[in-house]
């Protein structure tokens, strides 16, 4: 069965062009524009950062959103960077995948307001929190699906 698998997969890999040992690691970053409302409804507008990790062996390759946390404190918010995640996004990189690694508005490179602030704890606003991320992700998602790679 190991042995099935393994020439399986050898020759997905055949099929597809992809050539793991010989495919080089290129890590971009681009700026993709979002808008999203905060806990009180107002409006923001920004472009946020998303670092892509892909290798250039696949003419085409499934990517996936690679999303960092939630940080309470406004300084772990704004020392968020790509970096920390860079081991997890090559290993899905060698797995495959291109990865999309987006720094949410509030966090960061990208700067901006706690957007996904769901207020103090007598009176949470999770919508509003959730769906300023939920939207950033989908805005990242779009971009992806409209890549060649």
């Amino acid at each position: 069965m190991l042995k099935q698998l393994m020439l399986a997969a050898l020759t997905v890999g055949i099929a597809t062009g992809a050539d793991p040992v010989a495919a080089k690691v290129i890590v971009t970053t681009v700026e993709v524009p979002v808008e999203v409302a905060d806990a009180r409804g107002g409006v923001v507008r920004q472009p946020i950062k998303v670092t892509v990790f892909r290798d250039d062996a696949r003419p085409r390759a499934p990517f996936m959103i690679l999303n960092h946390g939630r940080a309470a404190k406004a300084e772990i918010r704004g020392g968020v960077k790509p970096s920390q995640y860079a081991a997890n996004a090559l290993y899905f990189v060698a797995k495959g995948y291109a990865v999309f690694l987006p720094v949410r508005i509030g966090y960061g490179e990208t700067g901006g307001p706690d957007v996904e602030y769901s207020g103090a704890c007598a009176a949470k606003a999770y919508r509003r929190a959730y769906e300023a991320g939920t939207i950033q992700s989908l805005a990242v998602i779009a971009y992806a699906k409209a890549q060649t790679y």
